[in-house]
């Protein structure tokens, strides 16, 4: 089963991502770490994106959808997806069904983790990552702290932290999120094709409630 995350920032859907890649298999469509690759690719199409950024102003949906259409198509489509950050707009939907189509892929369950405001501040302001192996620690969560505090596991290297990860970054994302991103709950939860979860519980216990409900929905 495919499965888009709808979830605000903090709520935990990279973690879960993870744990749904390293057991199942999933392919893991982040629309912001897209953006990033094909950036750095120095492509055409990544150009034009660096540019738009370097401005200053927001990607469009069309230009969303194309990047979207792209990085679909090169991956293997035998196995299934997980969509994060995208769609994120009513606008979006409408370009993603129709990407489906295209590309002959089953529509995707909504996943919904709802979450408290400051419990997802919290989450979000504690996030630290290895720049190395990338791997992801919780500086607030008694699961996810590093061994040594501020030091990756693994690498043994320090730990660094989103620049976008602050507390006035993070109310404007949450509000965009509550403006923009809501709605497509009501038109999943239309369609029959939405599923809600508590995110204030542990990620264990959640992925493990998420695993029930794809099995029975195989």
């Amino acid at each position: 089963m495919n499965i888009i995350f709808l979830a605000a920032p903090g709520a935990g859907k990279g973690t879960l991502s993870d744990m749904l890649k390293a057991k199942y298999g999933y392919n893991h469509i982040s629309a912001g770490e897209v953006l990033r690759e094909e950036v750095s690719s120095g492509s055409e199409l990544g150009n034009e994106i660096k540019a738009i950024i370097d401005k200053g102003m927001l990607i469009d949906d069309e230009l969303m959808k194309k990047l979207m259409l792209k990085k679909l198509s090169s991956l293997d489509k035998s196995k299934n997806f997980i969509f994060d950050g995208y769609p994120r707009t009513v606008v979006q939907v409408n370009h993603y069904k129709e990407i489906c189509k295209e590309l002959e892929i089953e529509e995707a369950y909504g996943i919904y983790l709802y979450i408290d405001k400051d419990v997802a501040m919290k989450r979000a302001l504690g996030r630290r990552n290895c720049p190395n192996c990338k791997r992801g620690y919780n500086i607030y969560s008694d699961d996810f702290k590093p061994m040594v505090e501020g030091i990756c596991d693994d690498c043994n290297v320090e730990l660094i932290s989103r620049n976008d990860d602050n507390e006035e970054s993070f109310n404007k994302r949450f509000d965009t999120y509550l403006k923009e991103t809501e709605p497509l709950i009501k038109i999943f939860d239309v369609e029959g094709k939405l599923v809600e979860f508590d995110a204030l519980k542990n990620s264990s216990k959640l992925f493990s409630e998420i695993e029930e409900f794809l099995e029975k929905n195989k």
